[in-house]
């Protein structure tokens, strides 16, 4: 009986961490998470995304387009909050910039942002088994710049910053968290 529960609830488990790693397509989180952008689901073919102040004034533009596999092609950001202006474009896994800030880098097969060279400086990057971002290392001292920390979804819990004192966290509200516990244990209870 023992065995059989186990194996049920070893089943759930897998089957939980597997659905929740399927919400974006890797290739998309990750360019998002690199390049400051909001990731959209499903097959998408071009992403247009704005911020405005209470005026109706442009604070932030974001746009991106894909190509028939998920991989981006273009990433355009306007960011007058932030002062980056930036165009990006991957042509045969070669990441190139014009108009703004200058950025280049390589992208796999995989889509894959694998080298990446900015004004902030040149980093390589390491994936985990689902593909999605673990680790920015600088390419000139070999140490970890970034490092991105999952649990039982795609987005990062944590991104650790340490080249800024800065260690960004992402946390259920504890309340939520709360009831959400409650109502599963009423659930399975009954």
């Amino acid at each position: 009986m023992k065995a059989r529960t186990l194996f049920i609830l070893s089943i759930l488990a897998v089957s939980f961490n597997a659905a929740a790693l399927t919400q974006f397509k890797p290739a998309v989180l990750n360019a998002a998470l690199l390049f400051d952008h909001n990731p959209s689901t499903g097959n998408v073919k071009h992403s247009l995304q704005s911020i405005r102040d209470e005026q109706g004034k442009l604070q932030v533009m974001t746009e991106v387009k894909y190509d028939r596999s998920g991989c981006f092609t273009n990433i355009n950001m306007v960011d007058r909050v932030n002062g980056r202006i930036f165009h990006v474009i991957n042509k045969d896994g070669v990441l190139s910039s014009f108009k703004g800030q200058p950025i280049t880098g390589k992208v796999n097969k995989h889509c894959e942002i694998t080298e990446l060279e900015n004004e902030q400086g040149k980093y390589t990057f390491i994936y985990n088994v689902h593909g999605l971002l673990e680790k920015a290392v600088d390419r000139d001292t070999g140490k970890v710049a970034t490092l991105y920390e999952y649990r039982n979804s795609q987005f990062p819990e944590r991104i650790r910053d340490y080249n800024e004192p800065r260690d960004d966290r992402f946390f259920i509200h504890q309340e939520a968290r709360n009831s959400l516990t409650r109502s599963w244990y009423q659930k399975v209870r009954a």
